[in-house]
């Protein structure tokens, strides 16, 4: 085996680029400019980044749900709203934690 046809070197050296997460970026934002602003770079990073970020359902919800264990339920709410328009195909599922989250929120709402 010649030296050229053995490379041991890390993924980024052969080109490859790891995809950054979506929810990390999006997490930042709603910490500084809120859950709307957070929403518009989604479409933003898909549009001009897609290669750049990974966005999938599973981004959005496990931000939402991230929100929703630090009792940002309005937050969490409009994250898993995207999330199901944004992926129909998995309706089912999304669709039930939403709802979970809506009753969450809503029993909160209700006790205060």
């Amino acid at each position: 085996m010649t030296k050229s046809s053995h490379y041991s070197g890390s993924a980024s050296d052969q080109g490859c680029k790891k995809a950054k997460l979506v929810a990390v970026e999006m997490y930042s934002t709603i910490k500084d400019k809120g859950v709307g602003a957070a929403i518009k770079q989604y479409h933003q990073l898909k549009k001009k980044s897609s290669m750049d970020y990974k966005f999938d359902e599973a981004q959005l919800n496990t931000l939402g749900y991230g929100l929703l264990s630090q009792n940002r339920n309005a937050d969490a709410i409009q994250i898993l709203q995207l999330n199901t328009s944004l992926f129909p195909a998995s309706e089912n599922r999304i669709n039930n934690e939403l709802t979970s989250t809506y009753c969450k929120y809503c029993q909160m709402t209700l006790s205060i």
